[in-house]
């Protein structure tokens, strides 16, 4: 008996170690060094360190995994290593014949060029992983911690190529913080958004506000009271009783009272009490949210000036859309992101819940969607996840990686009944025909899951075939995220997802009434190689592939038509396919576009006027303006992309929704230019303007990896844009006169400064604090902040700031020859600025 207990020991002790991924200590660490632009040959070197960390030296059976945007390497032909793409923006790098091992605690070192610069840090590696091999085993993979380095040189190097590129030097922000800093004074009704028309009652006694006070409300305004009460709680402090002597109350709106639209309301206030007064109780809403703004940042007891507001939006789509596909953003974040919405009184949540990169919703009967499309990890086949992407993490199970993560069913009941009540529309955006992977890899596994079981169930929802022989590469480096539109399955997968998503509607008690679906960046080439979409071409009488596109969403329309629901997509599901010219095709459907290429020069700026002149609704999502995942500047530290440009607060207040041509003010480098006037291009008819609904935010997420990086790129980008779509044509764009913009900047500048920020910080909001300005004026170290009451400290031994570091406080004697320095403000802190001090370099020399 002992013998065979014995033996069962010994066969369990030798089937885990089968059974198992030997975990030997094979760790690596890296530095990605930027260093300097090759003048001779216009290309940029940079290079790498792979420390060896572990125990023992590191043999060549090794793959580091990463993820970047693409960027070519080009290695010597002696490198001991080289880097390799498998798609999108994950590459494996892995040893050649000329690498020999790295000993413990040694450091290879190899170099490679580029043909274009590293733009920003969002462009560099920020996470790995190495799987390591031994006798043949491939071992457990681990993380590879990676440090991104860029020289000072290189700075330099880019202060010497003159116009070819444009970077924020110390000087340069100082001269630009300088036009937003006159010195503008504030009167407590300044919030944002701007409120149309205030009468003060001058001389009247001020409304003290005690540590009590009592709501009374007309019956139909009983959600608004109840998240006022929660507000002036929660986050002012205050308690609310039956009786006080001081009231706000929330009144139904008289036959007598004028109201511009249904979000109009009066906000009155008397030494008594407050009174809001609506017809709905949307215009109620916005009237608390105009009165908690009054009252942030006023200490107890706080107090109002008795005046009269009458105040209205002149869009009804204000709009925020959040991208949860390529990166996740938890349940919890986004009714964080709801609140804060409500507050500025956008109107508008669009929720981008699927993309090539992630699937992020569950759906009943489609649980492959989420089992394998809301996971990334390391693979070779994909059958059980995806591959990783943006995020260079192995782990699909690690929940606290913003790789993983989907929402179910009742978290996204939750969320429409969450918004709802805050008065904000909750628009779903499943991506398609293209950028569609995440779905077709899943649809994949739900045919490999039933095909040997139930073949009919298994080809019943399938995207994509094995005769599909199309060569294509998308714009995000993918062959393979564009769906079948010829297969009658797709169609049967488009309905299904519809109409779960129309339950999930319903039992919030709505209605999904508006359903975007993409339709945007479809591969030239994808198609050509289908039989099934060439006979359906044959069939119908197509000249080109692309025209599947038009026929696709010809489709989804006839589905969407049954269930009541509008089709919105992308500008391109509107236009010819890859031209800026009008689609004639959907003339007489209701179709949404929305509108994002503005930049001056690139041919598509008129695209939005088409349209509208054409009779079709636009919202108007400028990248130029409100792509929110712009990066602020040109400072290579600031996360962020640039192929639209820079994007900051400044950018979404500049944008005018009726002179679209004239808010652009700064070049796709971040240098600032003269105003366009679009003398030559279309102008929006008088009867157009109806046509926009409203303008729009994206937050694309590609380079987001945590929620504090959601909240740093809304805020206070957004403020800008809860401006114009509240005020659409301010005064200054009417004049058309520089120094009325300049006033209206400035005074604008000194609400977010001075009102804003504090007021996210006491909402426990992460944001983003811009770096100071720094100038060398007659040998003296100037500096200047556009935040007001912010700290600016600095170094001059080319080391980086902290909060313990010099602070600037007034013109001071500077002979160093680089000057580093950062703001500080209310627990945030700026990038780095730098400036190099040409004459004290000269002197040294």
């Amino acid at each position: 008996m002992m013998k065979n207990l014995t033996l069962m020991c010994l066969f369990a002790i030798l089937f885990l170690a089968g059974g198992c991924k030997k975990t030997e200590d094979v760790q690596v660490s890296m530095n990605w060094l930027i260093d300097a632009n090759i003048h001779s040959t216009g290309e940029f070197e940079n290079s790498l360190e792979i420390k060896n960390e572990g125990n023992s030296a590191l043999g060549g059976e090794w793959t580091i995994y990463f993820c970047q945007f693409p960027i070519n390497f080009q290695f010597a032909e002696d490198s001991p290593i080289t880097i390799e793409r498998i798609t999108g923006t994950y590459f494996k790098m892995y040893p050649t014949a000329y690498y020999k091992p790295v000993g413990k605690g040694e450091t290879l070192q190899v170099k490679w060029h580029t043909k274009r610069k590293y733009p920003h840090i969002s462009f560099t590696p920020d996470a790995a992983y190495i799987v390591a091999k031994k006798e043949g085993v491939e071992l457990t993979p681990r993380d590879v911690p990676v440090t991104v380095v860029r020289n000072d040189n290189e700075f330099r190097s880019l202060s010497a190529t003159g116009e070819k590129i444009y970077y924020p030097f110390g000087d340069i922000v100082y001269d630009e913080n300088a036009a937003y800093l006159t010195g503008t004074s504030l009167s407590e009704t300044d919030i944002i958004p701007s409120v149309k028309s205030v009468k003060k009652n001058a001389g009247a006694e001020r409304l003290v506000f005690p540590e009590t006070i009592q709501i009374s409300y007309d019956s139909s305004y009983a959600n608004e009271a109840k998240l006022l009460e929660q507000a002036l709680s929660r986050q002012l402090g205050y308690k609310i009783a039956g009786q006080a002597t001081v009231s706000i109350h929330l009144a139904k709106g008289e036959k007598g009272n004028k109201f511009v639209n249904d979000e109009h309301y009066l906000l009155a206030v008397t030494k008594e009490g407050v009174t809001i007064t609506g017809n709905t109780p949307h215009a109620i809403f916005n009237g608390t949210q105009t009165l908690l703004a009054l009252l942030s940042g006023q200490e107890q007891p706080a107090s109002l000036t008795p005046c009269e507001i009458s105040d209205y939006p002149d869009f009804a789509y204000r709009g925020v859309m959040l991208d949860v596909a390529r990166n996740f953003t938890k349940k919890e974040d986004v009714l964080k992101v709801l609140d804060l919405m409500a507050a500025y009184k956008m109107s508008v949540f669009h929720f981008h819940i699927a993309d090539d990169e992630g699937w992020r919703v569950e759906i009943p009967g489609l649980e492959e969607l989420t089992q394998v499309g809301s996971r990334r990890g390391h693979t070779t086949d994909e059958k059980e996840f995806l591959y990783p992407a943006y995020v260079g993490h192995w782990n699909p199970d690690d929940a606290t990686s913003s790789a993983n993560g989907y929402y179910t069913r009742q978290d996204f009941i939750d969320i429409l009944e969450y918004a709802n009540q805050r008065h904000i529309t909750v628009i779903p955006e499943v991506e398609l025909p293209g950028h569609a992977r995440a779905a077709i890899v899943a649809m994949k596994a739900r045919y490999r899951k039933y095909k040997d079981s139930d073949l009919a169930k298994a080809e019943e929802y399938m995207l994509v075939n094995d005769r599909d022989t199309s060569k294509y590469l998308s714009v995000q480096g993918y062959s393979d995220n564009v769906i079948n539109v010829a297969l009658p399955s797709t169609y049967r997968f488009v309905d299904k997802v519809i109409s779960e998503l129309a339950r999930m509607y319903n039992d919030a008690g709505l209605e999904l009434k508006i359903m975007h679906i993409g339709g945007d960046e479809v591969a030239k080439a994808a198609w050509t190689g289908a039989p099934e979409c060439i006979e359906l071409m044959e069939s119908q009488g197509m000249q080109q592939p692309r025209e599947l596109k038009d026929y696709f969403v010809e489709e989804v329309l006839k589905l969407t038509r049954e269930k009541g629901i509008t089709v919105a997509g992308w500008q391109e599901i509107t236009l010819k396919p890859h031209e800026n010219v009008v689609d004639d095709r959907f003339a007489h459907e209701k179709v949404i576009s929305y509108i994002w290429n503005t930049v001056p020069n690139w041919g598509g700026d008129e695209v939005a006027y088409k349209l509208a002149n054409a009779g079709f609704q636009v919202v108007l999502s400028n990248v130029s303006n409100f792509y929110l995942d712009m990066a602020y500047s040109s400072n290579f530290y600031e996360p962020g992309h640039n192929w639209g440009g820079y994007v900051d607060e400044i950018s979404t207040f500049d944008m005018q929704p009726f002179n679209i041509y004239s808010s652009v003010r700064r070049d796709i480098a971040g240098k600032r230019m003269d105003v366009p006037a679009g003398t030559n291009k279309e102008k929006l008819k008088p009867g157009a303007r109806k046509e926009i609904l409203g303008v729009q935010g994206q937050l694309f997420a590609e380079t987001i990896r945590n929620f504090d990086m959601v909240l740093s790129y809304l805020f206070p980008k957004i403020l800008g844009l809860a401006e114009r779509g509240w005020d659409a044509e301010p005064e200054w764009s009417k004049t058309g006169r520089e120094q009325d913009y300049i006033e209206a900047v400035s005074l604008y500048n000194t609400k977010v400064s001075r009102k804003e920020l504090p007021r996210l910080h006491s909402l426990h909001t992460h944001f983003h604090l811009a770096e100071p300005g720094l100038k060398i004026i007659d040998n003296r170290l100037h500096a200047n902040s556009r935040v007001s009451g912010a700290e600016i400290r600095y170094t001059t031994d080319g080391s980086e700031p902290t909060r313990n570091s010099t602070e600037w406080v007034e013109p001071v004697e500077c002979e160093a020859s680089i000057i580093k320095a950062k703001t500080f403000y209310l627990d945030k802190e700026s990038v780095t600025v730098i400036l190099f001090n040409d004459k004290a370099e000269q002197v040294a020399n």
